[in-house]
């Protein structure tokens, strides 16, 4: 019986274990857009026309590659994973849900009116 209760306790705590994104993940090299995500699996072309590559400057400041432009960002404290990314000088603001795949490698799915833009995007360290 209590290695039953012991294995309950165990799984209780493995499945409440989800990995966050944190600005330390973000900021540890430069993350490309290599694929789709759809079905918690990587997948076809990236389907993240606006966001094709990011390089986390610090805790306030991103570079995307694409748009050629520094952007503001932060993480929700709200929702683990939510990044918003935002410039006053284009009136640009983006949200995008964040899942972390593994130690380099990671999916966003866009929020709102960037709903259709879902990339898997692989770390390239600096």
């Amino acid at each position: 019986m209590k290695r039953v209760i012991w294995l309950i306790i165990v799984l209780t705590l493995l499945v409440g274990c989800e990995e966050i994104v944190t600005y330390d993940y973000l900021q540890e090299g430069k993350w490309i857009a290599t694929a789709g995500y759809k079905d918690d699996e990587n997948k076809g072309e990236p389907e993240c026309p606006v966001i094709k590559g990011l390089d986390f400057k610090d805790e306030n400041t991103v570079y995307i590659d694409h748009i050629d432009e520094e952007f503001e960002y932060s993480l929700s404290d709200e929702r683990d994973g939510q990044l918003a990314f935002y410039s006053e000088p284009l009136s640009l603001r983006m949200r995008f849900d964040t899942i972390i795949v593994d130690e380099n490698s990671m999916a966003i799915e866009g929020q709102g009116r960037f709903e259709d833009q879902v990339c898997y995007m692989e770390r390239q360290t600096k």
